[in-house]
């Protein structure tokens, strides 16, 4: 722990939380305080770890949703985006309505692209959450994919 409290760089800081983290030294409450550092590819590999942790306690699912509504770096909303697919299908909604809520970045190639991703495999079991995110939705792309999906399930079932 003091190799990474006493980095200086960033790269340093992350190659001191990688091999914390390979020495099972990590845990949830050292990760969540991680991701409130100042340098976005900290608290970008914060999410990365909490998340390979396995099945989130309520606190890290929290802590995502607040990081998906405040923070603007781009790295940490894209890798929170990427974090969708990791989840749960019923755990996806609250996460995926935080990051759809801000249009800053609707006209990103990617962004928009891997929020669909992580909800994808969920809209069609989850209707309702889905139109729900619909109405609250500033990412035009996400909407468009998601009435898509629904029309095209119309009648299936």
């Amino acid at each position: 722990m003091n190799i990474y409290k006493l980095s200086s760089s960033t790269p340093a800081a992350l190659r001191a939380m990688w091999t914390l983290s390979a020495i099972g030294a990590t845990d949830e409450d050292w990760l969540l305080e991680q991701s409130n550092d100042e340098r976005e590819h900290i608290r970008t590999w914060a999410i990365k770890l909490l998340i390979d942790q396995g099945p989130l306690s309520t606190k890290t699912q929290k802590r995502l949703i607040e990081m998906a509504a405040k923070d603007n770096a781009g790295l940490v909303q894209l890798h929170l985006a990427g974090a969708l697919q990791k989840l749960p299908l019923e755990k996806r909604w609250p996460l995926a309505t935080a990051l759809v809520s801000q249009d800053t970045f609707a006209k990103d190639t990617v962004f928009p692209l891997m929020v669909w991703y992580g909800i994808n495999p969920a809209v069609t079991e989850h209707r309702t959450k889905a139109l729900k995110l619909v109405s609250n939705c500033k990412l035009p792309k996400v909407r468009q994919f998601i009435a898509r999906k629904l029309a095209g399930e119309t009648g299936k079932k």
